[in-house]
């Protein structure tokens, strides 16, 4: 008989056999081949989500930061407002201001001031949106409610702990007393008078990450169009400044800024915003590592991958050296390297 009539005997053999084989093993413990396609399934799918949730951890605070709009550096400055030098140094490409000295109260329904302990103490304060900061750079996230319109004057937001210790409640009317520095809270009655609603909670975009010490004072926000009617003088600025060159650009920056400010100037600050992210994405280093570590551990598990398997699962019966003792949990089945 000719080699390849031989050949094709045996294989057409061999192949029928094959199939009996797989046919007969198949009805016989189908039970178990679907449990494991299962346990394969369930525990793969927990470890390709660990490693997507590895990947959104290790980045959810610069994706979050990037989505406020944030300055590439902040000065805060005591003393009559310098937006206007600020905006012209050549390493500056924009300027947002916001006000950190307002005189602002609660009044009584005679227009006399209530100062809670909580403001008297130095636990709450107030803040104000002047040109843009906080409101279209730096932007506050609202947790609870709605952002105050920034072209109203009666409507705020405040954080969660501010309004707490105050005990204002969301959506509450609250009648607030604005007085000018010339005549502090003893005057008859304030320069500016408003029934105000609380909108909204929020938190500045470092507050998801500052620690117990860091989260006073907490604060209440008004709008630009508050801050403009009530805008007086030397006071606390906080200016937050876009960059040319991003973060980059800072050192150079600075320089420029101490060399333009007033000689005789008192207390000023700098925040670098690239640090403080720097800092807050190794704080959340270790949990992104975990969920990475756990994601590879149950697809592992499954005894198979695509192409070349690192260890493949037999019945029982054909196992002649498991790996390590190793059960897979896959009803009477060992895994074998072999």
């Amino acid at each position: 008989m000719p080699v390849e009539e031989v050949a094709s005997t045996v294989g057409g053999q061999a192949s029928r056999l094959a199939w009996y084989r797989f046919s007969t093993t198949a009805r016989r413990r189908w039970g178990a081949y679907l449990g494991l396609v299962l346990i394969i399934g369930l525990v793969g799918g927990a470890g390709m989500g660990a490693l997507a949730a590895a990947r959104r951890t290790a980045s959810s605070y610069t994706t979050f930061l990037a989505s406020t709009n944030p300055s590439d550096l902040t000065l805060n400055y005591q003393g009559q407002d310098i937006s206007g030098k600020l905006s012209r140094l050549p390493g500056v490409a924009k300027v947002a201001t916001s006000l950190f000295t307002l005189n602002a109260f609660p009044i009584s329904r005679s227009g006399q001031p209530v100062i809670p302990s909580a403001l008297a103490e130095g636990e709450v304060g107030p803040a104000a949106g002047l040109a843009g900061e906080f409101f279209s750079q730096d932007r506050v996230t609202v947790t609870r409610g709605r952002m105050a319109s920034p072209g109203r004057q009666d409507e705020f937001v405040a954080t969660a702990q501010a309004a707490r210790l105050l005990g204002w409640h969301l959506g509450e009317v609250i009648p607030m007393g604005f007085y000018l520095n010339s005549q502090g809270p003893s005057a008859l009655r304030p320069h500016l008078e408003l029934k105000m609603k609380l909108t909204g909670f929020f938190i500045f975009n470092n507050g998801v990450v500052v620690d117990t010490v860091d989260r006073y004072p907490a604060f209440f926000l008004f709008t630009p169009a508050v801050a403009k009617a009530v805008d007086q003088g030397p006071q606390d600025f906080l200016y937050g400044l876009k960059l040319v060159e991003g973060a980059g650009g800072v050192p150079a920056v600075e320089r420029e800024i101490i060399t333009e400010l007033p000689r005789g100037t008192g207390g000023y600050t700098f925040h670098v915003t690239s640090v403080v992210e720097d800092q807050v994405n190794q704080s959340i280093e270790p949990e992104a590592t975990a969920l990475a570590v756990f994601g590879p551990s149950p697809c592992s598990l499954a005894c198979s991958s695509p192409g070349k398997p690192s260890g493949a699962c037999w019945p029982k019966t054909r196992a002649k050296r498991p790996c390590s003792g190793r059960w897979v949990p896959a009803r009477g089945h060992w895994c074998s390297t072999a």
